[in-house]
């Protein structure tokens, strides 16, 4: 289904902006937006997933848009056609890819007879992230700029009969003063590796007790001594096959071990070679002396000081080299690269915690525009967020040692 043909521009008169006419646009498309006023918005925020040519990627790669469940309906802000304020958003036809799993919402509305679909949605698609927000230039009102645009997401969602609006994983700072608005948050954890100033591999293993250190030890042991080697190279200098190579783990990883459909093409990850290969680092694996085909492949995002675990497959299964290719190899890479903060991405919270990670708080905020559904999820929040609060608190205190 098309909603752009319905949008027009509006010109709204912002008193803080010195009663300068201000153009909200909803847009179908981020080509529609310029990449560098795009860029120059997304750039101080440093969240490599904001990056146009990540979100425009996937819409021409067809991940998103068509029969895919997202289709994007972005919303832009101009000053006399310049760019200050932009959000990246998506009607949504199903719950799949979010990472943050409403599916009892949806079953509830069900049951109420209210239909739960089409939905707004806030995010970088497929990507279980803290770090959304709308883009605001540094020179204006931030506050200012996002209370009008959700007053037009509010009015937009309405008028189309949209069941709710949601902006899943976000910033902090940006989460604080949007939830005063009167969005609702819902708590959920993020597993983070912190750098607490480590000069080598070592300094980080004597932060763990001596039984943790040991099965480490031992677990890198078993791995070196199969007829497997491992090495971490920057996406630029990576064969271009390997991207290619990247899909075909991806794919048959999240059929075989997640039990779920792959969101992402063929064409997605060629396109990361063209356009994204500065943002990508590999952890390849090679039997004998072949340094060319890999058996086994981990993809990670870095961006500055901080690097995200994103995927990672393995032609056959060898001991331990999921533990080395997605944590040890990477958190080895990011000591000696001055990396502060590394997200590996979804996954077994207990395999992370051993590992050194911690449970991090990360909300989502939610606006449901059907009275009975909101009603039901404010009677419920507090109790949900205390859940997952005792959760992070269990996850935190819980052993390093075995």
């Amino acid at each position: 289904m098309t909603w752009g043909n319905n949008l027009t521009d509006k010109k709204i008169t912002l008193p803080l902006q010195g009663g300068k006419n201000l153009v909200l646009q909803w847009h179908s498309s981020l080509a529609e937006f310029d990449r560098t006023a795009w860029q120059r918005l997304s750039t101080p925020y440093n969240f490599p997933f904001f990056d146009w040519d990540w979100l425009n990627l996937l819409e021409t790669s067809g991940c998103v848009g068509g029969n895919t469940g997202w289709v994007p309906l972005h919303l832009g802000v101009r000053r006399s056609g310049e760019l200050i304020a932009a959000a990246a958003l998506y009607v949504k036809f199903h719950s799949r890819g979010e990472f943050v799993f409403d599916q009892p919402i949806a079953e509830i509305s069900e049951q109420l007879n209210l239909p739960y679909y089409p939905k707004l949605l806030g995010m970088s698609p497929f990507t279980p992230a803290t770090g959304y927000r709308f883009l605001i230039d540094q020179n204006e009102d931030e506050l200012a700029l996002c209370r009008l645009m959700l007053e037009e997401i509010n009015t937009m969602c309405q008028k189309q009969g949209f069941s709710g609006c949601h902006f899943l994983r976000v910033d902090p700072h940006w989460g604080t003063f949007m939830s005063s608005l009167g969005l609702s948050r819902w708590l959920h954890h993020a597993l983070i590796w912190k750098n607490q100033g480590y000069t080598n591999f070592d300094d980080y293993l004597a932060t763990f007790r001596s039984k943790r250190r040991k099965s480490i030890r031992r677990e890198r042991f078993k791995q070196s001594q199969q007829a497997v080697r491992l090495i971490t190279v920057p996406g630029l200098e990576a064969r271009e096959a390997w991207f290619e190579r990247m899909y075909d783990f991806y794919a048959v990883t999240c059929q075989k071990f997640l039990n779920m459909s792959h969101y992402l093409n063929p064409r997605f990850f060629h396109g990361l070679a063209e356009n994204l290969a500065n943002r990508i680092v590999f952890v390849a694996a090679f039997e004998g002396n072949d340094e060319v085909n890999p058996v086994a492949l981990s993809m990670l995002v870095r961006a500055g000081e901080q690097l995200y675990g994103r995927y990672w497959g393995s032609e056959n299964h060898y001991e331990h080299l999921h533990f080395e290719a997605c944590y040890y190899q990477p958190i080895q890479w990011a000591i000696a690269n001055d990396i502060r903060f590394f997200d590996a991405g979804s996954g077994n919270a207990r395999h992370k915690r051993q590992r050194g990670f911690s449970a991090q708080p990360s909300f989502s905020l939610h606006r449901f525009y059907q009275p009975m559904i909101d009603g039901i999820w404010r009677a419920n929040a507090d109790r949900i967020n205390q859940i997952e609060q005792d959760h992070i608190n269990a996850i935190n205190t819980s052993s390093r040692s075995g």
